[in-house]
């Protein structure tokens, strides 16, 4: 490491890659964490604020706060007291309870040090999860490290006297959202908070909403609309376009009532770990009543109709987004609702479509669609709730025209 750097080696590869000075900290800093010893210093530093976690037998569990605010609880072996897991706990609004954990696992003695053999960690985003294993196969260590390096002072170890529980706030009455109405029973109803739409349909004796919402709050804002304006309707089915948060994060709400989900087969699990997930920080409905999500998988097309409205849900696997994607159509408007799809701006000069609007101009064709209008799901503040679908064609004759100079 120089002064205005680093240099990591990857896995597999012969020549390091640089570090920017500013990237340094956080790099060194998931190093070091490959390691229990430095969790061990962690607490020792926040030892102020430390506090045990009672209810495990098999562990001693402490806790601690790092300096940004961050939560750590580290998992003693009873017996050993060796530390064999460590959690962080946050709360993500798009995903409830944030749980990443790193366990260790075949501990051996290196210059009088004990050191894990095998550590796991899994890592969360907000549209991803994933778990990544390490073995370790060398370790030397510079001095040998004293017991008292990870002493806690005496002053630090009492102070929880004072500690009470409080009572959970009461819940304030739901804001209901702005609600355009398409006529023939087809509404879209804006979700400011994050920028976009979701679409309700009406049938006979029950109702169907398009696009989950990207939250808990918003979607439970977004149901208690659609029973305003369909009374006597409830929302029997939910669809996405696909999985991103912003479209499939809010679906709990819906789970918790029952509300079928309509999905592609590679999203069941993501949207099950969804719906299931902890909210424990800042419990929703689903939280403090779990149900479990009921899901439909799409293959190919899926109608959903009635003697007075027909929605078709078509599924395909080349938009170039994501590997699975579905194209919702209503009919009786001639409309379709393309998620991330399409960008056709009222304050930007039409260009040539990207693979994206390609796709699902490909998929119109495909299906025989008659489609006149778009529902562009995103941005709410920058579109217009339709667009013609003729602007899209438009688009896509100027890819072509570019294509067929070069």
């Amino acid at each position: 490491m120089g002064p205005a750097n680093g240099l990591a080696l990857a896995t597999g590869k012969s020549r390091p890659d640089s570090i920017p000075e500013q990237d340094l900290e956080t790099r060194l800093q998931e190093e070091l964490e490959i390691l229990p010893q430095e969790y061990l210093r962690q607490a020792r530093h926040g030892a102020a604020g430390l506090w045990l976690l009672s209810g495990s037998e098999a562990y001693d569990v402490l806790a601690y706060t790092l300096d940004h605010g961050e939560n750590r609880a580290l998992f003693l072996d009873a017996d050993t007291h060796l530390l064999m897991r460590v959690e962080r706990i946050g709360h993500w609004e798009h995903k409830g309870d944030r749980l990443e954990w790193r366990t260790f696992t075949d501990y051996v003695e290196r210059d009088g040090t004990k050191v894990p053999l095998h550590s796991e960690v899994q890592t969360e985003g907000s549209s991803y999860q994933f778990n990544v294993r390490t073995e370790i196969t060398k370790a030397e260590f510079g001095a040998p490290v004293g017991t008292d390096e990870f002493s806690i002072p005496a002053a630090f170890r009492a102070g929880l006297e004072g500690w009470t529980l409080h009572e959970p706030e009461m819940e304030s009455p739901v804001a209901l959202l702005p609600v355009h109405d398409l006529g023939k029973g087809a509404y879209i109803i804006d979700l400011a908070l994050s920028d976009s739409r979701s679409l309700l349909v009406a049938f006979s004796d029950f109702a169907v909403i398009v696009e989950a919402g990207d939250r808990s709050a918003l979607s439970a804002r977004l149901l208690a609309t659609a029973d305003s304006v369909l009374p006597d309707k409830p929302v029997r089915y939910v669809a996405m376009t696909h999985h991103h948060p912003l479209y499939a994060n809010g679906i709990r709400p819906y789970v918790q009532r029952g509300i079928t989900v309509l999905t592609t087969a590679g999203n069941v699990a993501y949207l099950g770990d969804l719906a299931t997930r902890p909210y424990r920080i800042h419990p929703d409905a689903q939280q403090r009543k779990p149900r479990a999500p009921n899901f439909e998988v799409i293959v190919g097309t899926r109608i959903i109709e009635d003697g007075e409205q027909r929605l078709e849900f078509h599924g395909f696997d080349y938009s170039t987004h994501t590997d699975e994607y579905v194209l919702p159509y209503l009919p009786t408007h001639k409309l379709i609702v393309t998620g991330d799809m399409v960008y056709i701006l009222p304050d930007e000069n039409l260009r040539p479509a990207s693979s994206r609007a390609r796709a699902i101009h490909r998929l119109v064709e495909e299906r025989k669609l008659d489609v006149q209008n778009i529902m562009q799901t995103w941005f709410l503040n920058r579109s217009d709730d339709l667009v013609p679908y003729s602007d899209l064609e438009e688009t896509v004759q100027l890819a072509v025209a570019k294509n067929s100079k070069k």
